[in-house]
């Protein structure tokens, strides 16, 4: 899979009171997350370092996964498959792929 989003690591960059940047490494603008009358500040905040994580996200899902291939791991039924499944659902939606 060719990666398409920028890579992490990003970071929360407070610039304002009421906005907080998600950056790449390089600075560059990522998205912003804003105070609104629907969004409380913790929120924003909250919201933004979800963003900032996401790139690591996607990987730990994908490392996981590749390890649990690679190592034959049986993860059909219970708890294992249902992580297994939200791994491999979270990475679809991620990488836009069915």
């Amino acid at each position: 899979m060719t990666t398409k989003h920028t890579p992490g690591p990003c970071y929360v960059i407070s610039r304002h009171r009421n906005t907080i940047n998600i950056e790449s490494a390089t600075g560059a603008i990522l998205g912003m997350s804003m105070k609104t009358d629907q969004l409380t500040s913790e929120e924003v905040r909250a919201n933004a370092m979800l963003w900032a994580a996401a790139p690591d996200l996607l990987e730990a899902c994908q490392f996981l996964l590749k390890t649990c291939n690679a190592e034959g791991m049986d993860v059909s039924g219970g708890a294992d498959e249902d992580a297994y499944d939200q791994a491999l659902a979270a990475i679809a939606k991620a990488t836009d792929t069915p």
